[in-house]
């Protein structure tokens, strides 16, 4: 493009910082905006905003900051000294900026997959009034980025309930199926936001997409509402077979299988799914039953040592296919006992330290309540107990022994 080509002439005579920090913002979001990340001239102006990270985040204003990180993010460039300079200054940026220069921020921060405990301990210190002015979709994309990286923010996610009325009224399909997953992905009651869904479900049934309805589905399970639910589960479920499911991606297809097996396992009964969809469904390659994790390995070994006599990754029911979907780390299908080894994706982290706590994550709730409802007796090992138990070989195996002890198992 004739200008952009221009501009990078501009900056080679003049410097970069002749942009001022306005105008670097302003062509950087265009840029994201009109995806030009392969322009020559792009890949020249985005070094340069690496290389003058310090000074973009002192001299620019927080939107202008939210702007250039959002387009790094949305065009996946990585710049690391920009971003650790933004969380250096993550206080003063939350409390100048507005809803959705945060919302931008952190959902940037979040997608490249980067740590920053300042940042989102001040949007939970600032929650409240970052809800009360936050538009729905603000508040979409900020419980997004904390359920990608993981954080338990409970401030920020009670306020979100005690607003779920007008989240869901004014809200669309996209903002309210993504917020109630977010529930759901970190393990958190709303029963408001459920119920305000649920009345509001006509509309969202008419103005929403197979992705809108598949979250919403997933929720429902993951969180053990169907039966108070049950018709909005129902007609959620049937839209979705309806729909285009053909264009559903893996992640989709993911959550439809635990959503079929989760209500199973409840007693709900949903519309059967076309034979090529469950097969689709069900033929979701989960994990590579050899990269299972060494201290996965050395437990399973010490069981068998300990005369704990089991398989590795079996499937918790043989009366359904479900290929490696829910598979069980190590089991005695004899005996119905599985063992869990839960490693740190199992659990949220603080937020403000981004340290593991021990606070299970939604999903690794749902799959325990799972398995024991379809007769298993479930035993879930944290890795952290393990790391404090193994100091030594003979520790680890005494205490599997006093676990396998405590739960009855001979």
């Amino acid at each position: 493009m004739a200008f952009l080509d221009e501009l990078g002439n501009q900056v080679e005579v003049r410097g970069f910082r002749w942009l001022r920090a306005r105008g670097v913002a302003n062509i950087m979001h265009a840029i994201g905006k009109m995806n030009l990340k392969n322009h020559s001239t792009s890949r020249i102006l985005f070094s340069q905003v690496e290389k003058h990270a310090e000074w973009l985040v002192q001299e620019g204003d927080p939107q202008q900051i939210a702007n250039t990180v959002w387009a790094c993010a949305t065009l996946e460039i990585e710049s690391p000294i920009l971003f650790s300079q933004v969380e250096k200054h993550a206080k003063w940026f939350v409390q100048e900026s507005n809803s959705q220069g945060i919302a931008n921020t952190v959902w940037a921060f979040a997608t490249l997959g980067v740590a920053s405990p300042i940042l989102f301990s001040q949007v939970e210190t600032h929650a409240k009034l970052f809800v009360q002015e936050g538009t729905p979709q603000d508040i979409a994309n900020t419980v997004w980025a904390c359920t990608k990286l993981g954080i338990e923010s409970p401030i920020l996610f009670s306020h979100v309930e005690k607003q779920a009325e007008w989240l869901v009224q004014e809200g669309n399909p996209r903002d309210v199926s993504i917020t109630v997953l977010a529930f759901a992905t970190v393990g958190i009651d709303s029963p408001n936001l459920f119920t305000c869904i649920d009345v509001h479900r006509e509309k969202l049934l008419q103005n929403g997409n197979d992705q809108d309805w598949c979250n919403t589905c997933y929720a429902i399970a993951v969180m053990d509402v169907g039966k108070i639910h049950s018709k909005l589960l129902v007609d959620m479920w049937s839209r979705v077979l309806k729909g285009n499911v053909s264009s559903l991606n893996t992640e989709y297809l993911m959550q439809l299988a635990q959503v079929e097996a989760f209500t199973k396992a409840d007693g709900i009964e949903l519309e059967e799914p076309s034979s090529k969809l469950r097969q689709r469904m069900w033929s979701i390659k989960i994990k590579d039953h050899n990269t299972a994790s060494r201290s996965q390995k050395l437990i399973s070994g010490m069981l068998t040592e300990l005369g704990f006599i089991h398989e590795n990754e079996v499937p918790p029911l043989e009366k359904w296919s479900m290929g490696d979907m829910l598979a069980i780390d190590m089991a005695c299908p004899k005996q119905k006992i599985a063992i869990e080894f839960d490693g740190p994706s199992h659990y949220l982290k603080e937020v403000g330290t981004g340290d593991v706590t021990r606070v299970e994550n939604g999903a690794t709730k749902a799959k325990r309540r799972f398995l024991e409802r379809v007769g298993w007796k479930v035993i879930n090992l944290n890795y952290q107990d393990w790391i404090e138990a193994n100091c030594t070989e003979s520790k680890g195996r005494l205490w599997l022994k006093e676990i396998l002890s405590n739960a009855g198992i001979k």
